[in-house]
């Protein structure tokens, strides 16, 4: 249980400078696209104050280091799998209220039951919007640190930062075994952390981040 210590990955300058001579190969899957929200689903969200909406670009976690994104911990996994996962392309929209970002009483739970949670909310959702064509998932690591630095690129501070408690969210993106990749914990000095813990565990820091997204 808990980090992965067998499949560390080199330290991040080393893993920076492999990423930029292309030592590292991404991933050829097929892109996970999303469509963008309507002008009407954009006006119902806000009324349920879901005003922060990114489109995500289908970028990997290499990508970002290559641009000098600040990460201060990425673990290791299975042929590199974590680092050239690519985000999924499209509108996605979370709720940046500190008591509201991380889904209440999501920690401490297994990987299992927050994806239920996910799902109770996702539904919440819809009935409060009227509508079925939104939808809250739990995203892949990229999803997550893509939305950090376009967050961070649009008004200059950290999700998963001092107002977040430094915490976590899990995602849905293994790394080994039974370990899942979670992010957070986003430091003004050493930057973000991307780090694993076994799927049938919680976890005091380890939530669920809803990212709502159109079907």
């Amino acid at each position: 249980m808990g980090r992965n210590e067998e499949l560390r990955t080199n330290p991040l300058d080393i893993l920076a400078q492999k990423a930029r001579e292309k030592q590292i190969s991404v991933q050829n899957v097929e892109a996970r696209i999303r469509r963008p929200f309507t002008d009407e689903e954009k006006e119902a969200l806000k009324k349920v104050r879901l005003t922060a909406i990114y489109s995500l670009t289908g970028e990997t976690i290499v990508d970002q280091i290559e641009k000098g994104r600040k990460f201060w911990h990425v673990a290791g996994s299975i042929n590199s799998s974590l680092l050239t996962l690519r985000s999924f392309q499209g509108d996605v929209a979370v709720d940046l209220r500190p008591n509201k970002f991380y889904l209440p009483k999501s920690n401490y739970l297994a990987l299992d039951e927050q994806l239920e949670m996910v799902d109770e909310y996702s539904h919440d959702l819809q009935r409060k919007l009227r509508t079925s064509s939104i939808e809250a998932i739990l995203g892949q690591a990229p999803d997550y640190t893509e939305l950090v630095f376009a967050y961070r690129d649009a008004t200059g501070k950290r999700l998963f930062g001092y107002k977040y408690n430094f915490s976590y969210t899990r995602t849905q993106t293994s790394t080994a075994g039974s370990s899942f990749a979670n992010v957070g914990n986003y430091g003004a000095v050493m930057g973000l952390d991307v780090y694993d813990w076994d799927k049938d565990y919680g976890d005091v820091s380890i939530y669920a981040v809803p990212l709502i997204v159109a079907k």
